[in-house]
């Protein structure tokens, strides 16, 4: 998820984060929220060495909802045809680009990713090295566990999680 959360590969103290467990119990997950989900029940995930365990997370960008097609061209994200930008809440700083090599478990309609009822399209920050819904599908709606809502250590990054501005030094809005 770098440049908005830094793992254990890219700082001496990965990011911890708080997860906001009750606001989709009210209102469901919006395209551009930070999701942390269940990884043990999505079954193309269940295949991957080390995502059995009930307390395996992902966090990643919710991009796609539940009925669009998704498409990338030119480094952006696409959802029914239209672009999608920091108003969606995507960072526009990023460059998207689309794997090669997808497994069938992926939906896919000649470019599109489509997108099931009650599934969301996910996608990690650091798109060129991320292992997201590109290659293992869709997250349904019951796997997520909340909303990363703040960085709360190491202190130095301690803030609301927002878009990433100028890369990681400026990654989240400080308190």
């Amino acid at each position: 998820m770098e440049p908005t959360l830094l793992g254990s590969r890219s700082a001496k103290t990965p990011d911890h984060v708080i997860v906001d467990r009750l606001s989709y119990r009210f209102s469901k997950p919006e395209r551009g929220d930070l999701i942390v989900f269940y990884v043990s029940r999505i079954p193309a995930l269940r295949k991957t060495p080390g995502m059995t365990d009930e307390n395996t997370y992902f966090v990643k960008r919710l991009v796609g909802l539940p009925g669009e097609r998704i498409r990338f061209a030119d480094g952006r994200v696409f959802a029914d045809g239209r672009p999608l930008g920091e108003a969606d809440g995507i960072p526009l700083s990023i460059r998207y680009v689309e794997p090669e090599g997808l497994p069938s478990s992926v939906r896919r309609e000649g470019a599109d990713f489509l997108i099931g009822p009650n599934e969301y399209f996910v996608l990690g920050d650091n798109t060129g090295n991320s292992y997201d819904s590109r290659y293992w599908g869709c997250v349904p709606a019951s796997e997520i566990h909340g909303k990363a809502t703040l960085i709360y250590y190491p202190f130095g990054r301690v803030g609301r999680l927002s878009l990433p501005i100028d890369g990681p030094e400026r990654s989240l809005e400080s308190k």
